[in-house]
């Protein structure tokens, strides 16, 4: 098993707490472990195209969840949530709110 990062620095910390290397180790050694929604960013700034349809989708379910609180439009509403990619809807999902639906939303959740 490969060390981690943050062991290799653990063992390179002296009593007071500075770190005795020069340089970390190369980063080839370790592996690279993608965290989720990390990659989103990538996808919002790579000319993805917006997904309408996951869009409509998360609007009627979160508007389903806000008129009735219920495990199964919780359910439902998480469950397309972690299946999707926040860069494909995020502008078109705030786009079908207007000013007063978000006023609403924000008055609502207090």
């Amino acid at each position: 098993m490969q060390q981690s990062l943050y062991d290799y620095i653990q063992q390179h910390i002296d009593e007071d707490g500075i770190f005795t290397e020069r340089t970390l180790p190369d980063g080839n050694d370790y592996i690279n472990i993608v965290e989720p929604g990390q990659t989103d960013a990538f996808y919002y700034t790579a000319d993805m195209p917006s997904s309408d349809e996951d869009a409509s989708t998360l609007n009627k379910d979160l508007r389903a969840y806000l008129a009735e609180p219920s495990a199964n439009n919780h359910q439902r509403l998480y469950k397309h949530l972690k299946d999707m990619s926040m860069a494909e809807y995020a502008d078109p999902f705030i786009a079908a709110f207007d000013s007063d639906d978000m006023n609403e939303t924000a008055i609502g959740s207090r």
